[in-house]
Protein backbone atom coordinates (compact mmCIF):
# COMPACT_ATOMS: atom_id res chain seq x y z
CA UNK A 1 0.00 0.00 0.00
CA UNK A 2 1.32 3.26 -0.84
CA UNK A 3 1.38 5.95 2.26
CA UNK A 4 2.15 9.66 0.14
CA UNK A 5 3.70 10.25 -3.27
CA UNK A 6 6.39 13.50 -3.31
CA UNK A 7 7.16 14.87 -6.92
CA UNK A 8 11.22 15.12 -6.31
CA UNK A 9 12.15 18.09 -9.29
CA UNK A 10 15.74 17.90 -8.50
CA UNK A 11 16.15 14.16 -9.37
CA UNK A 12 13.83 13.87 -12.01
CA UNK A 13 11.87 11.28 -9.95
CA UNK A 14 8.38 10.29 -7.86
CA UNK A 15 9.19 9.19 -4.42
CA UNK A 16 6.71 7.06 -3.62
CA UNK A 17 5.95 6.11 0.20
CA UNK A 18 5.21 2.49 0.89
CA UNK A 19 3.71 0.75 3.59
CA UNK A 20 6.51 -1.38 5.59
CA UNK A 21 9.30 0.77 4.27
CA UNK A 22 11.40 3.40 6.52
CA UNK A 23 12.16 5.43 3.38
CA UNK A 24 10.51 6.45 -0.06
CA UNK A 25 11.79 4.59 -2.97
CA UNK A 26 12.76 7.10 -5.96
CA UNK A 27 10.89 5.74 -9.20
CA UNK A 28 12.40 7.77 -12.18
CA UNK A 29 10.46 10.45 -14.50
CA UNK A 30 12.17 8.15 -17.43
CA UNK A 31 10.55 5.03 -17.15
CA UNK A 32 6.68 6.63 -16.22
CA UNK A 33 4.38 5.82 -19.42
CA UNK A 34 3.99 8.42 -20.55
CA UNK A 35 7.26 9.79 -20.00
CA UNK A 36 7.94 12.80 -19.87
CA UNK A 37 9.66 15.49 -22.63
CA UNK A 38 12.80 17.38 -21.58
CA UNK A 39 10.29 20.55 -21.51
CA UNK A 40 7.64 18.74 -20.38
CA UNK A 41 7.62 17.63 -15.89
CA UNK A 42 5.37 15.90 -13.73
CA UNK A 43 2.60 18.71 -12.63
CA UNK A 44 0.98 16.86 -10.19
CA UNK A 45 0.96 13.07 -8.21
CA UNK A 46 -1.52 11.83 -6.16
CA UNK A 47 -2.06 8.24 -4.39
CA UNK A 48 -5.30 6.69 -5.86
CA UNK A 49 -7.74 5.61 -3.48
CA UNK A 50 -9.68 4.07 -5.93
CA UNK A 51 -7.18 1.75 -6.49
CA UNK A 52 -6.65 0.56 -3.11
CA UNK A 53 -3.91 2.91 -2.16
CA UNK A 54 -1.61 0.61 -4.72
CA UNK A 55 -0.97 3.17 -7.40
CA UNK A 56 -0.54 6.62 -8.24
CA UNK A 57 -2.35 8.97 -11.19
CA UNK A 58 0.43 11.49 -12.48
CA UNK A 59 -0.30 14.27 -14.36
CA UNK A 60 2.07 16.61 -17.31
CA UNK A 61 2.25 19.93 -17.64
CA UNK A 62 1.60 19.45 -21.22
CA UNK A 63 -1.93 17.15 -20.30
CA UNK A 64 -0.80 13.93 -20.92
CA UNK A 65 -1.38 11.70 -17.99
CA UNK A 66 -0.68 8.00 -16.12
CA UNK A 67 -0.54 5.54 -13.36
CA UNK A 68 2.29 4.32 -11.65
CA UNK A 69 1.72 1.00 -10.12
CA UNK A 70 2.86 0.04 -6.62
CA UNK A 71 4.86 -3.21 -8.51
CA UNK A 72 6.41 -1.18 -11.22
CA UNK A 73 8.40 0.71 -8.28
CA UNK A 74 9.26 -2.50 -6.68
CA UNK A 75 10.34 -4.15 -9.66
CA UNK A 76 12.41 -1.47 -10.62
CA UNK A 77 14.12 -1.28 -7.03
CA UNK A 78 13.97 -5.37 -7.04
CA UNK A 79 12.29 -6.00 -4.06
CA UNK A 80 12.35 -9.25 -3.11
CA UNK A 81 8.90 -9.35 -1.31
CA UNK A 82 7.04 -8.58 -4.98
CA UNK A 83 8.51 -12.46 -5.79
CA UNK A 84 6.95 -13.93 -2.55
CA UNK A 85 3.81 -11.59 -2.94
CA UNK A 86 3.67 -12.97 -6.84
CA UNK A 87 4.25 -16.84 -5.94
CA UNK A 88 1.79 -16.83 -3.19
CA UNK A 89 -0.71 -15.57 -5.83
CA UNK A 90 0.47 -17.96 -8.25
CA UNK A 91 -0.07 -20.95 -5.09
CA UNK A 92 -3.77 -19.72 -5.00
CA UNK A 93 -4.63 -19.47 -8.21
CA UNK A 94 -6.42 -21.95 -10.43
CA UNK A 95 -4.50 -21.53 -13.57
CA UNK A 96 -1.23 -23.61 -13.82
CA UNK A 97 2.19 -22.78 -14.51
CA UNK A 98 2.46 -21.91 -17.82
CA UNK A 99 -0.87 -20.11 -18.45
Amino acid sequence: MIRSVAINRRRRSLDVDLEGRDEPLAFPWSRLEPAPERDDRVATAEVDPELAREAVDFQLESGGAGVLHEEQVLEYHRDPRMTVEVMRRMERSPLGIRE
